[in-house]
């Protein structure tokens, strides 16, 4: 397995200043569910990866954007390429 550099590490410090974490709200919206309906996927172990920023059962939590399009990628359907 290939050892992290420096310049991997400041690759994502700058990725994260270019795109910090997306709220609850706005992951939602981006993936076009109900905010409820992700905050209950938490819950039950399912969804997007996310980031837990602060302690506690109510902490705060974000998404990064790669996530949620990798999760969206994951759920599209290609009809014909199932056939």
């Amino acid at each position: 397995m290939p050892q992290k550099t420096n310049v991997d590490s400041r690759n994502r410090q700058i990725a994260h200043l270019l795109h910090p974490p997306l709220t609850d709200i706005k992951a939602a919206e981006f993936i076009g569910v109900a905010v409820q309906t992700l905050r209950n996927w938490r819950h039950l172990g399912k969804g997007p990866a996310y980031l837990k920023l602060s302690p506690g059962p109510r902490g705060r939590v974000g998404y990064l954007i790669e996530d949620l399009q990798g999760y969206r990628d994951r759920c599209r359907i290609d009809p014909e390429a199932a056939a």
